[in-house]
């Protein structure tokens, strides 16, 4: 019996699935309408991502390859990292136009439409548009549709602000991350190839583009060393789904005919913001299980495979984001070899964060010596 899908979102999350979909003989129609759009993240690809898609690495995107790391505490300690793997920076119009290519290029139909008519077939299915489809896929990011129509869509309350803004130019090949006091959240320099991502996020509290504005210009001139024009450059604000840790495991992703992938899904680190290896790897696994005609299992895979590990980072980042503390760890770090080496281990997703919550409490009566 054959299937049609509609995968609402060609980010790469949409991209990802509609790809795995078209590959499987499942004919699949892959809806977005903004094809040039662009998001306030960094862009960076930490090995995670390859992990989740190895099949990446072989697309030659136009990234920049950066093997150092720095993070900078509020009190101005900064520690610096040496990757044994690169973080991969790109802008994301850039990825998304690329994994929409390749999606296409297997065998999906791209639909250039915004989804404004999203409803169930009495018979079964969905009406996407004038489209009669089998199974709708929502990838639509914090407002996807398919979220909505379920009543499923995220609160104000249960969301993080980012914003950000482009800098043009070539700067050195090192990521920068800021940690500042009164701010639950970070800032972030990412550098391009012929640009550089400034940003921040605030997982709570107040967010705007003037308190956005402040932040970023003290922080590109203090440890960049970077005259930022942020009303000069291209500007970008967004939100991303920030529930918390049992919110985000009871929260249905899947049924008989729909799945949520991304950040439709919630799939977004609390510590971190990075929501890219998680949206490439639950697009693939849906589509996994809605070519076996499975969709359901879909559900069972995303809670083992990614679910659990972002609830430990909710549970982190609820303690973490605390002024002495971020501090306090970064000394440590700066002053242990194997600290940091595990710091760096986590970062890169070399291991889990559940681990590394019963091992930063194991470790913590050695750490405070």
């Amino acid at each position: 019996m054959s299937v049609l899908v509609a995968v609402i979102g060609g980010g790469p999350a949409g991209a990802t699935c509609a790809y795995h979909l078209a590959r499987a003989g499942v004919e699949v129609l892959l809806f977005e309408r903004d094809i040039l759009w662009e998001k306030p993240c960094g862009g960076g690809l930490t090995p995670r991502v390859f992990r989740a898609e190895p099949d990446l690495l072989r697309l030659k995107l136009p990234w920049r390859e950066v093997f150092e790391f720095n993070l900078v505490g509020p009190a101005g300690r900064r520690v610096r990292f040496d990757l044994p793997e690169p973080i991969r920076i790109i802008a994301r119009g850039d990825l998304d136009s690329a994994l929409r290519r390749r999606a296409v290029s297997a065998g999906a139909r791209f639909v250039a439409e915004k989804v404004r008519h999203l409803t169930r077939r009495p018979g079964g299915g969905w009406q996407v548009n004038r489209h009669c489809v089998d199974v709708a896929v929502g990838a639509g990011g914090i407002n996807d549709p398919l979220a909505r129509t379920l009543r499923l869509g995220w609160q104000p309350a249960q969301r993080a602000l980012t914003f950000g803004c482009v800098i043009p130019g070539r700067f050195d090949s090192q990521i920068t991350c800021r940690f500042w006091a009164g701010l639950k959240g970070y800032l972030w320099w990412f550098p391009r190839n012929d640009s550089a991502s400034l940003g921040v996020e605030f997982m709570a509290g107040r967010a705007n583009w003037p308190r956005a504005r402040a932040l970023l210009e003290r922080f590109a001139a203090q440890d960049i060393s970077v005259n930022a024009k942020i009303d000069g450059g291209r500007r970008f604000a967004w939100a991303e789904p920030m529930p918390g840790p049992r919110m985000l495991l009871q929260r249905p992703c899947c049924g008989r005919d729909w799945a949520l992938i991304g950040d439709s899904a919630g799939l977004v680190d609390a510590l971190t913001g990075e929501g890219l290896p998680y949206a490439i790897h639950s697009g693939k696994m849906a589509a996994e299980a809605i070519a076996q005609g499975q969709t359901q299992q879909y559900g069972q895979t995303l809670r083992s495979a990614i679910l659990a590990e972002l609830a430990a980072t909710r549970r982190l980042a609820g303690l973490y984001y605390h002024r002495l503390l971020i501090d306090w760890h970064l000394a440590v770090i700066a002053g242990n070899r194997g600290q940091k080496q595990l710091a760096r281990d986590y970062l890169l997703g070399y291991k889990p964060y559940r681990r590394y919550w019963r091992e930063l409490l194991r470790r913590l009566p050695a750490m405070g010596r």
